[in-house]
């Protein structure tokens, strides 16, 4: 039993690893950042305890895995057999690297989910305190080496949505969990109330639209789902969270400015040809899928004059993923998931903080592509094991 207790605590830590390198690393967008992360999952995997494949429904978690590895197969031989090779590679090797962080995470005990919490609010109080240091001080380069995006604060990563996402899942998920302790509710409320407008902050100062956008609805969330003393009054917490976030916004840009920044949101012309000449192409594209990891390469092809840049994603992952993989790869992987899946979500207050983070990634990949990027990627799949009962929970509920 101590064996495959270390062997846990093991998996779990190189599991929260994987997912800082990635976020600091560029946001996971340099090669290396594949490789090592690629190093790593395998160790993982390797030292996580055979036990957790064992038992009457276990089997289920290698349904999903090969549903994605033989959909891409398909489109590799058969399908789409002239798309880039190295594209096909990559994607399965991401998801492996999510799945995996996934699969450990959701077999934490509740002492290995504190520290990933706190581990993740490392990584948080590191993207918001690095990201205002670089802000502040007008740097155009991440670490002195990268070269970011605009001039907004984008912490270690090249885009400001990206950073973003990491912020705002990742601070729902820490003040979630800081809100349903046990602590004495005068420091819950400091340590919550400090932790929610300094990060609020930081997703204001990277003038991410969509971010603010899902930051707000995660909060609503956790306002709502969560039971604990401190928002008893749930729909005037809920309230209170949106209006506090929109004055500060205000207070933070101007009015003006934070309107203007809003209103491009429904201008942004380019996005919605975009998504139209996508929509516009010939059903048996879209029932066979131009093959995953290939949009940026196909897209080139199909792009219309009367776009201004070219895209190399399609800033809607839910249109992305359907594109690439087809209307029939799409429903066999959701068929996969489904099957991987049912049962197995965690159930009342308790994970209201990773559900608030998970609604942050659900908003935000319908108008930009955070799973596209590793660094956000890899911290969705660690709160979408966050959000899986451990067996334990699953089998306390099923006897009562």
């Amino acid at each position: 039993m101590e064996g495959a207790a270390t062997r846990s605590w093991l998996a779990v830590c190189i599991a929260s690893a994987i997912v800082c390198l990635l976020a600091i690393y560029k946001g996971g967008t340099e090669p290396m950042a594949l490789s090592i992360a690629s190093v790593m999952t395998v160790a993982m995997l390797v030292v996580a305890p055979g036990k957790w494949l064992h038992g009457a429904d276990q089997w289920r978690w290698l349904v999903m895995p090969l549903a994605v590895i033989v959909t891409i197969a398909i489109h590799a031989v058969w399908l789409n057999p002239e798309g880039r090779t190295r594209a096909y590679f990559e994607c399965v090797a991401w998801f492996g690297i999510g799945f995996g962080i996934t699969f450990v995470t959701a077999h934490a005990t509740p002492r290995m989910r504190r520290m990933i919490v706190a581990i993740v609010a490392a990584l948080v109080l590191f993207q918001v305190i690095y990201g205002f240091a670089e802000y502040l001080r007008g740097s155009r380069f991440i670490f002195g080496r990268w070269e970011r995006g605009a001039d907004v604060l984008t912490g270690t990563f090249v885009n400001r949505n990206h950073v973003a996402d990491v912020i705002s899942a990742g601070s729902l998920v820490v003040i979630g969990s800081i809100i349903q302790s046990r602590v004495a509710i005068p420091v819950r409320v400091a340590i919550a109330g400090c932790l929610w407008v300094g990060c609020a902050l930081a997703v204001i100062a990277t003038q991410s639209r969509l971010g603010l956008i899902a930051l707000i609805a995660g909060s609503l969330v956790l306002a709502f789902a969560s039971s604990a003393p401190l928002i008893r009054r749930r729909p005037i917490s809920a309230a209170g969270v949106a209006l506090a976030l929109l004055l500060a916004a205000g207070l933070w840009f101007g009015p003006g400015a934070l309107l203007e920044r809003f209103a491009g949101l429904f201008a942004a012309e380019d996005r919605k040809l975009l998504w139209s000449h996508l929509l516009s192409q010939p059903m048996s594209t879209w029932l066979q899928g131009i093959g995953p990891g290939q949009f940026e390469d196909v897209f080139k092809t199909l792009s219309p004059a009367t776009l201004t840049r070219s895209y190399p994603e399609a800033h809607n992952d839910y249109l992305e993923f359907a594109f690439e993989f087809g209307v029939m790869g799409t429903i066999i992987v959701l068929l996969g998931a489904s099957v991987t899946l049912a049962g197995r979500w965690g159930r009342g207050h308790h994970y209201a903080p990773a559900w608030a983070g998970l609604m942050v990634f659900a908003i935000h990949a319908a108008g930009d592509f955070p799973l596209q990027v590793p660094g956000s990627a890899a911290l969705f799949w660690l709160i979408l094991g966050l959000a899986l009962a451990p067996l334990g929970d699953r089998q306390r509920r099923s006897n009562d």
